[in-house]
C-alpha cells in the first residue's frame, strides 16, 4: 500500500493536501497584508491630538539681555509615548525693521511617559541669537515620525520679545 492509498482511506487526498500546503502560506500573507493596510490606515487616519497637543510656547521673560539663556515655556499634553523632533527658528527683526530667519535649533527626544494633563515645561533655545537690540519671535514645530513613515506636526508661533546686547 503506497503513501496516496493511506491517505484517500483517511478522507485525505495527495491533491488536497498539495493544495492546503501550498494556499496556507498564500492566505497567510493575504491576511498579513491586509492587517499592515488597516494598520498603516489607522496611522494615517488618527489626528496628532491622539498622540500630543502643543497649546503654547511663550519666552519666559520680555526681554533676555546679553548671553542669558533664552528660556522658553511650552504647555503640552502628552497622550502617547513618542519619539518627538523639534525643529524651533528664531525670527527676529533686521536692523532695517524686515523681519527674517535668523537661526534654528533642533532636538530630538523619547518622551516615554504620558501626561494626558496639560503642563508647563521649559527649555532653552540653543541657536544662534542676534548681537544687536531686536524683537524676535519663535516658531517652533514638534513633530513624530511614526510607522510607514507617517509624520503629525503642528506648528506653533510664541509671542514678541526682545533682545538686547
Amino acid at each position: 500500500m503506497n503513501a496516496s492509498t493511506r491517505l484517500a482511506q483517511h478522507g485525505v487526498h495527495p491533491r488536497g493536501l498539495l493544495t492546503y500546503v501550498i494556499s496556507a502560506p498564500v492566505f497567510l500573507a493575504v491576511v498579513m497584508l491586509i492587517v499592515s493596510q488597516l494598520e498603516q490606515g489607522f496611522y494615517r487616519i488618527m489626528p496628532k491630538t491622539f498622540w500630543f497637543i502643543y497649546h503654547d510656547i511663550k519666552p519666559s521673560q520680555a526681554a533676555f539681555v546679553g548671553d542669558q539663556d533664552m528660556v522658553f515655556l511650552s504647555e503640552v499634553t502628552i497622550n502617547r509615548a513618542s519619539y518627538f523632533h523639534w525643529t524651533d527658528v528664531l525670527r527676529c527683526k533686521s536692523k532695517m525693521g524686515q523681519e527674517l530667519y535668523y537661526s534654528d535649533y533642533r532636538s530630538e527626544g523619547l518622551v516615554d511617559h504620558t501626561l494626558r494633563i496639560r503642563h508647563w515645561g521649559g527649555w532653552v533655545y540653543q541657536g544662534e541669537r542676534p548681537n544687536y537690540k531686536t524683537t524676535c519671535r519663535l516658531d517652533s514645530t514638534p513633530h513624530i515620525t511614526l510607522p510607514y513613515g507617517i509624520e503629525k506636526s503642528q506648528h506653533l508661533m510664541s509671542d514678541t520679545f526682545t533682545v538686547l546686547p
